[in-house]
């Protein structure tokens, strides 16, 4: 599991490559989307993005399945 932090706020930022406005240096954050990425896919990882509360409510209603 890779946390996404900062980097991603929401699936559509994901998809879409989306740089925020106050972002200092969209290079290097579209530099480190590129990296993040390649290291979900070398480790065979999950990205979560916290600030995504479908993912969030997803994530609960399975975990829920098994209580």
């Amino acid at each position: 599991m890779v946390l996404a932090g900062d980097l991603y706020h929401f699936r559509k930022s994901r998809s879409d490559r989306r740089v925020p406005t106050i972002n200092a240096d969209s290079a290097l954050t579209i530099a480190t989307m590129e990296r993040i990425e390649q290291l979900v896919v070398d480790q065979g990882a999950q990205l979560w993005i916290e600030h995504d509360m479908a993912a969030f409510l997803e994530r609960q209603a399975r975990s829920n399945v098994h209580r």
